[in-house]
């Protein structure tokens, strides 16, 4: 994975062990999932919304072939403009991926 963003990365991931979710945690793992066959790479990018990224995956050709976002939700607070289908059952902030 390549991170364009270390700095907010650093801050969020902070953030994320001090409130002591796993959820962000679980997303960059489940991105990275998707680099084991040697045939993808995922970069990741700041976004404009709280604690969110936006990342993109490239084949080996350098072609990308998916896009989204890790983002960030709060219960009856959320700024990021993404749907979550289940957001009236959100009762703490957690992290997301949507494509």
């Amino acid at each position: 994975m390549e991170i364009h963003c270390q700095e907010k990365f650093d801050e969020v991931k902070k953030y994320a062990e001090s409130i002591g979710d796993q959820t962000f945690n679980n997303c960059i793992e489940r991105l990275k999932e998707w680099e084991k066959d040697g045939k993808h790479t995922v970069h990741l990018y700041n976004d404009f919304a709280k604690h969110s990224f936006y990342f993109q995956e490239f084949d080996v050709n350098g072609r990308c072939v998916m896009n989204g976002g890790v983002i960030y939700h709060e219960p009856g607070n959320d700024h990021s403009f993404s749907v979550c289908i289940d957001a009236d059952e959100m009762t703490k902030p957690e992290w997301r991926i949507h494509t």
